[in-house]
């Protein structure tokens, strides 16, 4: 049997191995001292632990000199190993390089934020990282607060301010609604009234079915309500479901100002104050120093906001 297999690890920390190193190589209790920047009384006591741990002289003076004990010699290079191995692959600090990433990302959008930058944020993620795979996962407030605690979300971009404790945010800007409308159908005068906004039909954006939403909340606040016609679930779907229908949709500006162009609708200001909406990204707080997301939090950031500018100069 190996008579060291009895050593007491809790005993042993990275600044008594440190010190045996600098024991050992420079062979001088004063000399090692000043190597680590310590007293030569604390040192001393380095080597009095280290005598006792080892139940071994480790080093003995011989006139002048300290010479290494047999056990030193043996020591010397496990030691040296096992602080290069410290030094060099559990503390030494990596510079995170996109190019030769090749993990997989998972990003949660909603419906809003999937419509409006799912497609520029893989060209970015594939123009910087061409090795890596990303899932994009559709959620909604509730679901990605979930999916972060189960740790099957990286980063989610959305209207999810006022999260969890656990989860980090960072706002990338705020939303404002506006009406859209084919207004070739309806031929209203623009900007549009509110007895208008109450005479036309109404489509929602509402994946549960419901044909209630924030407006009409504030309309019954008014003692009026409005004629919900049509629901759907994604905005993608509204946005090709309003042409040449009689509806109107109250909508976030950029994606109304998305739908515009090629489609032939008009936008107007919403005649009912209908709350502006933060957009944010957010991450676990855990994941804070993880260079992987803090550059794809800074790509999502950046890509983001570029396209919004794009869409809404």
């Amino acid at each position: 049997m190996n008579r060291y297999c009895n050593i007491n690890l809790s005993k042993i920390d990275l600044n008594l191995l440190t010190a045996l190193e600098a024991l050992m190589e420079e062979r001088s209790v004063t000399r090692a001292a000043a190597r680590l920047f310590i007293g030569q009384p604390a040192m001393s006591h380095h080597l009095s632990r280290l005598r006792e741990l080892f139940d071994d002289q480790l080093l003995v003076r011989q006139g002048s000199q300290m010479k290494l004990t047999r056990r030193a010699r043996e020591l010397a290079p496990k030691v040296k190993k096992i602080l290069d191995q410290v030094r060099n692959d559990l503390l030494l600090v990596q510079e995170f390089d996109p190019a030769s990433f090749d993990g997989h990302l998972n990003i949660g959008l909603t419906d809003y934020a999937e419509s409006l930058y799912a497609e520029v944020i893989v060209q970015a993620l594939l123009q910087s990282a061409p090795n890596c795979t990303v899932s994009f996962i559709l959620v909604d407030r509730d679901s990605a607060f979930t999916l972060f605690r189960n740790g099957r979300l990286d980063l989610a971009i959305g209207s999810l301010g006022d999260g969890p404790n656990e989860l980090a945010v960072d706002m990338l800007y705020t939303e404002k609604h506006v009406c859209l409308f084919d207004n070739e159908r309806l031929q209203l005068d623009i900007p549009l009234s509110y007895d208008d906004f109450l005479s036309v039909d109404h489509a929602l954006i509402n994946n549960t079915g419901n044909v209630k939403g924030v407006v009409d909340d504030l309309l019954a606040q008014r003692g009026d309500r409005r004629k919900v016609r049509v629901t759907c679930g994604r905005f993608t779907s509204l946005l090709r479901l309003l042409p040449e229908q009689p509806l109107i949709s109250v909508v976030p500006k950029v994606l109304a100002a998305l739908g515009r162009p090629d489609q032939g609708l008009t936008m107007s200001p919403c005649p009912v104050p209908v709350p502006d909406f933060d957009i944010y990204v957010a991450w676990r707080k855990e994941d804070n120093d993880a260079s992987v997301l803090q550059w794809l939090r800074e790509l999502v950031a950046v890509t983001v906001k570029q396209r919004r500018l794009s869409i809404l100069p």
